[in-house]
């Protein structure tokens, strides 16, 4: 009697299987997408911040410029209030300067310039822009306040800008004004501070702590540099 062969088994998978290598694969994919996620945040965070240091840098570097430039001749000019003590359209400082910027080049070189800051709240924001002029002083002082001034935004981050000015008697003030807080028989050379603090806070909407950043930088005026030219 002749033998029967075998028969043959067919290969596959049973449910069982299908279903825990359907789940495995779920949660490697979703592992991978948490894992992308968080990578993309962190990449978004880091160029975030460091877009902000640079900014940051920008407006201390600008601010110590003109703060060493200040001009202490006979139209010299320091004025400066708290943030929130002002309007939006009044400056926040206000300095002569020797730092000119000369953004239009066919304008003519100057040796004083009015310098100004501004900060102007934005709307559906907590954000401030901190903004810039630079106008020539050509004759006299009030020439420049009442002409055409072109404002150049600074960053459209500002949370928080502080000055604080140094007096020759080692005193912190949170205002300065060359001209009104000074009598004729005072120095001349104590219509000025002999140096700044400047607090900076870059950021964006929400929590403090998380969503902005602060910048320090401290400005002093040498005593040779300190120069006057005419009477006040």
């Amino acid at each position: 009697m002749a033998e029967q062969p075998a028969p043959e088994t067919k290969g596959g998978f049973t449910l069982l299987e299908v279903v825990v290598a359907i789940t495995i694969f779920g949660l490697a994919v979703s592992l991978v997408y948490v894992l992308y996620g968080s990578v993309t945040s962190i990449v978004a965070a880091v160029e975030q911040q460091a877009s902000r240091d640079v900014s940051a840098k920008i407006i201390l570097d600008r601010l110590s410029e003109d703060l060493t430039g200040v001009y202490m001749g006979e139209q010299g000019y320091v004025a400066g209030g708290e943030m929130g003590s002002f309007s939006g359209e009044e400056p926040v400082l206000t300095v002569t300067s020797t730092a000119h910027l000369r953004l239009n080049p066919k304008a003519l070189p100057v040796d004083v310039t009015l310098v100004r800051y501004y900060l102007r709240e934005q709307r559906d924001s907590e954000t401030f822009s901190l903004l810039r002029s630079d106008t020539p002083v050509v004759s006299d002082l009030e020439r420049s306040f009442s002409g055409e001034q072109q404002q150049h935004l600074l960053s459209a981050e500002v949370v928080e800008l502080k000055i604080s000015y140094i007096g020759h008697d080692g005193e912190e003030y949170e205002a300065w004004n060359s001209v009104d807080d000074f009598d004729a028989e005072q120095d001349v050379h104590e219509r000025y501070p002999k140096g700044y603090t400047i607090l900076l806070r870059l950021g964006t909407d929400g929590d403090e702590q998380q969503a902005s950043t602060r910048y320090r930088t401290s400005v002093s005026i040498a005593a040779d540099l300190i120069e006057f030219e005419g009477g006040q």
